[in-house]
């Protein structure tokens, strides 16, 4: 009986030369280093563009704050990209003084707004309680107390158009912007439309209520609150009505918004 030999030599050899010729054929780029290199590189690029998009504008601000009521919407159910809507993040920068800000109508006299309406979105603290919740809302007017007269002057609307048919008047009174005490209207403001009516005789008249001496503030107004300003309205933590705004309640105008 013939004993049976298997040759083994020239299998090995033929394996280790396909072995060979399939390195040769892949390409260099398909290399396991390279492509983990590709995939790096692909990474650090998404995170660059979405550092630049989202997180590039938020730096440099005196702060942030979460929105939490509907007050600023333009909506019912919000969700308009570039409005201030429940559940958004805002950022702000804080001011020196009320130059820093501008009202509604020093807005709609220029063409300058900001989400969606003229004028300035400041951040304040309702009578200057800090350590509250505070209040996210436009400046519609700066109210300049004149102590002499016991009154209130309105110099930025001496540049806006006067009448009942017009951008604002004044009940009861003559035509004028200064020593003001009764009631002012602005006509059709905001995005519905509202005429806003403020009553300075009980902004006055609170002040001596409260026990307050009577000082200059913004007049503030959230977009989605129709007609109905806070000065005398809103009250403050402990019970009292909100006065106008000074200028060292305001923790900052709103000059970012991060859109949920």
């Amino acid at each position: 009986m013939m004993p049976i030999v298997v040759m083994y030599g020239d299998s090995l050899e033929g394996e280790e030369e396909q072995q060979k010729s399939t390195l040769k054929q892949r390409p260099k780029w398909k290399s396991p280093q390279r492509l983990i290199l590709l995939a790096v590189v692909i990474v650090v690029i998404i995170a660059l563009i979405l550092f630049a998009i989202f997180i590039l504008p938020m730096l440099g601000h005196d702060g942030s704050m979460l929105v939490e009521s509907d007050s600023m919407q333009h909506s019912d159910s919000g969700g308009q990209d570039g409005i201030i809507d429940h559940g958004d993040t805002i950022f702000y920068d804080k001011i020196d003084d009320k130059n820093d800000v501008k009202t509604y109508f020093e807005g709609k006299r220029q063409g300058y707004k900001k989400y969606g309406e003229y004028g300035d979105v400041i951040i304040y603290y309702k009578n200057g309680h800090k350590g509250t919740t505070p209040v996210i809302h436009r400046a519609i007017i700066w109210l300049e107390f004149n102590e002499t007269a016991n009154s209130f002057d309105v110099p930025e609307l001496q540049y806006n158009w006067y009448g009942k048919n017009s951008e604002w008047y004044v009940e009861d009174d003559e035509e004028r912007w200064f020593n003001l005490t009764g009631t002012i209207v602005l006509n059709n403001v905001g995005y519905d439309h509202e005429d806003v009516r403020i009553d300075l005789s009980r902004i006055l008249y609170l002040f001596d209520f409260q026990k307050v001496k009577p000082h200059s503030g913004f007049i503030t107004l959230g977009d989605h609150n129709g007609g109905n300003y806070d000065q005398g309205i809103l009250r403050d933590p402990f019970g009292a009505y909100v006065e106008p705004v000074k200028i060292e309640w305001i923790a900052g105008k709103v000059t970012y918004l991060a859109d949920k």
